[in-house]
């Protein structure tokens, strides 16, 4: 079997259980943490073990891609880190603290400890929800729509929708000090090589949180459900309406940033990270903190922190962000996307004039 990893990573020797997801008379799937990183482990059968379990440590973006239902637990295994697996067995757990013994290369590739494809979070047998909204209740949110649309409009619509969501929910854990989303929002900074689009984005990628699609009725009009956290939908309908406000002024902010960094030769392949003067980081981080703001996001600050003195790629991030939002605002602008029901100004008008041919004299 051949694996890809998602990032190397060093052998760890335990983990702690914080949930059973399936049980079935016995446990069948846990999820567990060693430090704040997320591990899968699958009931098997092994030799010189009473209860053995077949484990693979993943990235916070692969667990989170499990848990919306985006990915099933055979691709979450695939994504293991450094082509690492580890056997425990349950039945000398310590506490909910147990003993990883790493499994040879035979092991790793003998499918009778794989899970099958096809097994999807949905099939839990106990509720339990992972990532920086995971406090939160969810709601389900209706964005009613018009016009004609292809496929890839919906991607890209959702795409959009999804990226903002992801890196402002975690913005606003790593702002309350939750460690886990500050870590998870510095290494996925770090990691980056920033050397065009596709790192940006692998970055939103990373950030991917629960945001899910409740249901399509695509008609003229129609809607698209969402569900997720309110506060956080709240977020990405502000920078909409922002934008709808004043778009001009906001496009002209971010058209002054990108070219000031054009100018500094910070924006091609191998561009420092940081500014090469303190009078220009000065100047651009404020306009930058300015466009942020006025754009209507929160937890800049915690953003900022989490670049970790590479000042450049905060700007970049906040440009990336504007670029994103004016691209969903853009379904707005066009009459494709609103957020209430509502009819046509023509519609309005001819409804009223065939009141008033109808009220008798």
């Amino acid at each position: 079997m051949t694996t890809k990893p998602a990032r190397v990573s060093r052998s760890i020797k335990s983990a702690e259980i914080r949930a059973v997801l399936v049980l079935v008379g016995e446990p069948e799937l846990l999820f567990l943490e060693s430090g704040q990183q997320p591990l899968f482990a699958v009931a098997v059968d092994k030799e010189g073990m009473d209860r053995p379990f077949f484990a693979c440590q993943v990235n916070s973006a692969t667990a989170r891609a499990y848990f919306s239902g985006r990915a099933d637990l055979r691709y979450t295994f695939l994504r293991s880190l450094g082509r690492t697996y580890y056997f425990f067995d349950l039945a000398k757990a310590k506490g909910e603290v147990v003993s990883l013994t790493r499994a040879n290369g035979d092991e790793q590739g003998d499918e009778d400890y794989w899970p099958a494809p096809g097994f999807f979070s949905r099939s839990h047998t106990a509720e339990f929800s992972y990532g920086a909204a995971s406090q939160h209740a969810s709601v389900v949110r209706r964005y009613f729509i018009d016009g004609r649309w292809s496929t890839a409009d919906f991607s890209r619509y959702n795409s959009k929708m999804a990226n903002l969501y992801g890196l402002f929910s975690i913005m606003r854990g790593a702002s309350s000090q939750k460690e886990k989303e500050k870590q998870d929002l510095h290494e996925a900074i770090v990691s980056r090589a920033w050397e065009g689009g596709g790192s940006y984005v692998a970055f939103y990628n990373d950030m991917a949180q629960m945001l899910e699609v409740e249901r399509i009725n695509y008609a003229s009009p129609g809607e698209i459900a969402l569900r997720g956290d309110a506060t956080i939908l709240d977020e990405v309908d502000g920078v909409v309406d922002a934008l709808d406000n004043h778009v001009h002024s906001l496009n002209e902010e971010y058209l002054h940033i990108y070219s000031r960094l054009r100018e500094s030769k910070l924006l091609g392949i191998d561009s420092p990270e940081q500014f090469p003067s303190k009078a220009l980081a000065d100047y651009l981080i404020a306009r930058s903190f300015k466009l942020g703001k006025d754009l209507g996001i929160q937890s800049l600050d915690a953003l900022f922190d989490a670049c970790r003195k590479r000042e450049v790629l905060f700007t970049k991030i906040v440009l990336s962000i504007f670029r994103r939002s004016l691209d969903l605002y853009t379904f707005h602008a066009e009459g494709r996307v609103y957020n209430q029901p509502q009819r046509s100004h023509l519609e309005r008008n001819i409804g009223t004039d065939l009141a008033v041919l109808q009220t008798p004299n």
